[in-house]
């Protein structure tokens, strides 16, 4: 039989620990298959940045690795909703330049140039994009 007095120190001490506010890192890759990984690795990468966004808490971090994303794409999002924004938190901060597999901060690129993230408007992903970088090249293009 176990020690009541052990298990009442455990149950404090996972209650006290959930609550202390310990920092996460939320990792996206919109080239996952879907969204129903948790976000904590690479390998369970939110699909969507909206999730990721309504999940994070200030102190916490966002990695997002190469790609488009869209504010009407993600958990509670209508797909071509015209009214769709990204709302940023305050406190949480969002890092771009990942190929999806770093492990340290200062392993993604931070040249804009390259393992490019776009947060797009294009809604209804109509756009024409000659070069496929998910920039359309002219205002005509839009």
């Amino acid at each position: 039989m176990a020690n009541p007095f052990l298990l009442t120190l455990l149950l404090a001490w996972m209650m006290i620990a959930m609550n202390c506010g310990v920092a996460v890192t939320h990792h996206v890759n919109t080239a996952r298959p879907d969204d129903s990984g948790n976000g904590l690795a690479w390998v369970t990468a939110f699909k969507h940045l909206q999730t990721a966004l309504s999940r994070a808490v200030a102190g916490d971090s966002i990695w997002i690795a190469e790609g488009v994303y869209r504010p009407d794409e993600g958990t509670t999002y209508a797909d071509d909703d015209r009214n769709a924004t990204f709302t940023l938190k305050d406190g949480v901060a969002l890092y771009g330049g990942f190929a999806g597999g770093e492990t340290v901060l200062s392993a993604r690129d931070s040249d804009p140039a390259t393992l490019t993230v776009i947060l797009s408007g294009d809604i209804d992903q109509n756009d024409e994009n000659a070069d496929g970088n998910g920039i359309a090249e002219t205002a005509d293009a839009i």
